[in-house]
């Protein structure tokens, strides 16, 4: 009996630290706020493309419609970054793969816009 109460109140070791807790291998980590965050700004930069789409296809423009097309284009640019970058962290933490094809057809298809409409 003493020596089961000897062994148990060891001091691990002749330095007397606890052996560090290695986190767990193999569990995912959460990256659900990384992947709700990507998907509602990809989703609200989709809704911004839809609503300039019609300009960007349309014929000449005055001034002020080029204004508003790039204000637009901008603002879909940004959301669809923001959000594709938030898909990349979470695969970078989890190792998880998206399918955001769509978004960055739309992206480049912004992106080439916005070129033409450089002044």
């Amino acid at each position: 009996m003493i020596m089961v109460l000897a062994l148990g109140s060891g001091n691990g070791g002749a330095s007397g630290a606890r052996p560090e807790r290695k986190p767990e291998e193999g569990r995912p980590a959460d990256v659900r706020g990384l992947e709700e965050q990507g998907e509602r700004k990809c989703e609200e930069g989709m809704v911004a493309v839809r609503a300039v789409e019609e300009k960007m296809t349309g014929g000449t423009l005055s001034v002020e419609e080029q204004r508003e097309l790039r204000k637009g284009l901008e603002k879909a640019k940004a959301l669809l970054e923001d959000g594709i970058r938030s898909f990349d962290e979470a695969h970078q933490r989890s190792g998880n793969t998206y399918d955001l094809m769509r978004y960055q057809k739309a992206l480049k298809a912004v992106r080439q816009k916005l070129l033409e409409l450089a002044p």
